[in-house]
């Protein structure tokens, strides 16, 4: 009843000696905070599996079980199990019935040694489990991955723990990626809120998980993880060398709580749920990724901390870095088998833009241009976008952008090729769990928002094209001049370049130079749409009427300008050519030097 009443269900499970519930220090300090109390069940846990299977320890080094909701208790304290330590944790197995991790501390009595332990029979019999963990540093809590069986998390005075084969061997769980070597168990970490935590502000998150193994690895016998998962170097964001007292894995990811220095969020274990020793020996591995969620991410008020990247993240594993000419590419495919993203980790020639577009929707964007090549672990984050719009040099845009559309919620695949293999994993978009829409409202939004991008691709090209036949002509209208040939090329030139501008002017604003200055002068055509695009994705669902009128009537006047350009170009500018060829201007004027 939620409380309201109560009723005991054991008898005394500690040690019931009165002789150590007195104030410590004696009667001059007269210490009565109960830090150094004994007599206290310190830990209890429920079975997830077995109801009825309850677990206790007490603070003066006594472990119970119960298999009948508590009417009968059994002492199942571990034999090698030094007296009077402190039981910190008990966590009972998600996967075993009868198996539970314990973690005990000592070093209020001056002995800092690590100890933990595990049952597969109800407490009958105990193994210790601490191979990896330094002497002097004691544990606080061990927890098994709900997902992946044996495989373990520790919360230690000095940091995190993990273990693939069921506790046999631990390494330290560091939070860095860039730089990994093979197998190196690391993941970046930076302070955190995120839409979810806007409670949590002093929440502190990593930005990425550590992998080697292909599948979903359901479990893992002993013996069967990575051979050595060596701890990359420290990086921005990384775990501090922190007390870590408690440990719980939620969905995906690790969540710690740490003494002094707030939580950290490790996100997405499906790289760790899926290492295996085999990977070491591979040259190239992907990892397959978890569902990735389509949600806007408004920006968050100054001070609070950072969320997970928006995407679908994707990690792969690399032998040796790649030479200087050798490629390595992450292709995104559709159900139907068309490439709808491409990356490489190669440079590119970008489009160039102008001073940043003012409101562009409410996401930031946090998409990720190139492959990290390195040897060891490697994570990409994909926005989920399409490849935006092109750009031209100096392009300012008011509430608009040129970012491609999210793709609609459905089956992707990612197919990733290094050193010499082409690899393949599925890929899943869900939609916002918090507002759900219908599958066919989430096309018709990708639909239009694509044939928008598509129009301001031709828009822009078409203004680069204008930009490129008019400096041209004036090229060739100077040397005409230099030649000291008649005005009539000049004239010409002059009369072609006015009717390319007077088509830029219809798409562009060209008297914009700075990113308020669409506040003086109106915005143009290609404006228009980027800023249509911005009110379309501002909210997951079918576009409304209006906004398929507005394409319409602004992709119809774009559409009317591209019929004058191709015009000018076809008639006006065929017509200058010919009026250059019959004058034989020289493609090259030498001009005498100044007296």
């Amino acid at each position: 009843d939620e409380g309201q009443t109560w009723e005991a269900i054991s008898p005394d499970l500690t040690r019931h000696d009165p002789s150590r519930l007195g104030s410590s220090g004696g009667p001059i300090t007269k210490d009565n905070t109960s830090v150094e109390y004994y007599g206290t069940v310190f830990a209890f846990a429920e079975s997830p599996r077995e109801k009825g299977v309850l677990w206790a320890g007490s603070d003066d080094g006594l472990v119970h079980v119960s298999r009948d909701a508590g009417k009968t208790w059994t002492s199942v304290t571990p034999r090698e199990m030094p007296e009077w330590s402190l039981v910190s944790q008990i966590d009972p197995s998600p996967h075993q019935d009868g198996t539970a991790y314990l973690a005990t501390t000592r070093y209020k009595l001056d002995d800092f040694r690590p100890y933990a332990w595990v049952t597969n029979d109800y407490g009958k019999s105990w193994r210790r489990i601490t191979a990896g963990i330094p002497d002097n540093t004691f544990v606080r809590v061990v927890r098994e991955d709900p997902v992946r069986r044996g495989l373990l998390y520790a919360g230690t005075e000095t940091g995190a723990y993990v273990s693939f084969d069921d506790g046999g061997r631990w390494q330290p769980l560091r939070m860095a990626l860039p730089g990994t070597t093979p197998g190196a168990v690391a993941a970046s970490a930076t302070p955190s809120p995120s839409p979810r935590a806007a409670a949590r502000s002093s929440a502190t998150r990593p930005e990425g998980s550590l992998p080697t193994a292909a599948g979903t690895a359901p479990e893992t016998p002993a013996g069967t993880g990575p051979e050595t998962l060596t701890p990359a170097a420290t990086h921005e964001g990384e775990l501090p060398v922190v007390p870590v007292t408690d440990l719980v894995v939620h969905g995906d990811d690790l969540v710690a709580a740490t003494q002094g220095r707030s939580f950290w969020i490790l996100d997405d274990l499906t790289p760790l749920r899926q290492m295996a020793a085999a990977i070491g020996g591979e040259d190239a591995h992907l990892f397959s990724p978890r569902p990735a969620s389509r949600y806007l991410t408004p920006e968050a008020p100054p001070g609070t901390g950072k969320n997970p990247p928006a995407g679908a993240v994707v990690y792969y594993a690399l032998r040796t870095e790649p030479g200087d000419k050798e490629e390595i590419a992450l292709e995104v495919l559709d159900s139907a088998g068309h490439v709808v993203r491409r990356f490489t980790n190669r440079e590119e020639k970008k489009d160039e833009g102008g001073a940043p577009s003012e409101g562009e929707d409410d996401d930031r964007d946090t998409s990720m241009k190139l492959l990290p090549a390195k040897a060891g672990l490697n994570r990409f984050v994909w926005d989920l976008r399409s490849p935006e719009a092109t750009k031209f040099k100096g392009l300012i845009l008011w509430a608009g952008g040129t970012r491609g559309p999210r793709v609609a919620p459905g089956t992707y695949q990612l197919r990733f090729t290094a050193a010499g293999r082409t690899l393949t994993e599925p890929l899943q978009v869900v939609g916002d769990p918090r507002a759900p829409t219908a599958a066919g409202d989430y096309q018709k939004q990708y639909d239009l928002l694509l044939e928008i991008r598509n129009k301001l691709t031709e828009t822009h090209d078409a203004v680069r094209q204008i930009r490129e036949v008019r400096d041209q002509v004036k090229t060739v209208a100077d040397h005409a001049k230099a030649a000291g040939g008649d005005d009539a090329i000049a004239k010409a030139a002059e009369s072609l370049g006015k009717s390319l501008t007077s088509v830029e002017e219809a798409l562009y604003q060209t008297k914009n130079q700075s990113s308020q200055d669409p506040l003086n002068y109106p915005i143009r055509l290609n404006n228009k749409l980027s800023a249509l695009a911005g009110v379309v994705a501002s909210a997951d669902g079918a576009p409304t009427a209006s906004s398929y009128a507005v394409y319409e009537d602004v992709a119809g006047r774009i559409d009317a300008e591209l019929a004058k350009l191709r015009k000018i170009l076809d008639t006006d500018l065929a017509s200058f050519n010919q009026l250059v060829r019959e004058k034989s201007v020289p493609a090259v004027v030498v001009k005498k030097p100044a007296a």
